[in-house]
């Protein structure tokens, strides 16, 4: 028997390390998720039900069943090309009107 071992899951946030265990830095991040076939979608926040990107932006991910080849062209991604797609997002995860970064900058009382 071989054993595998494979990362499923990279986590892209501009949250620092010393505050990345703060409760809200979850929400805060885009997560890049193993979609099967090499193919990787990426997420805004964690969890089930996390809003996916798609070459129209943000929206939710249709059940399995439903997911067609037309839809998979345009949410599904290479790993390179995922990250890069999570990095250039990360910075403007926005929620409450407030952006990831501005959401840090408030967190340490900066203005």
């Amino acid at each position: 028997m071989e054993i595998r071992t494979e990362a499923t899951q990279y986590v892209v946030t501009v949250w620092p390390e010393d505050i990345a265990d703060n409760i809200d830095a979850a929400v805060w991040c885009v997560t890049v998720e193993a979609r099967g076939h090499g193919l990787w979608g990426v997420y805004r926040g964690t969890g089930s039900g996390a809003p996916c990107w798609g070459e129209h932006g943000w929206g939710y991910e249709p059940l399995p069943s439903s997911r067609t080849d037309e839809w998979r062209a345009t949410h599904r991604y290479t790993l390179e090309r995922a990250l890069e797609i999570a990095r250039e997002l990360a910075p403007k995860v926005t929620l409450n009107g407030l952006t990831a970064l501005e959401a840090v900058a408030r967190l340490r009382g900066a203005s």
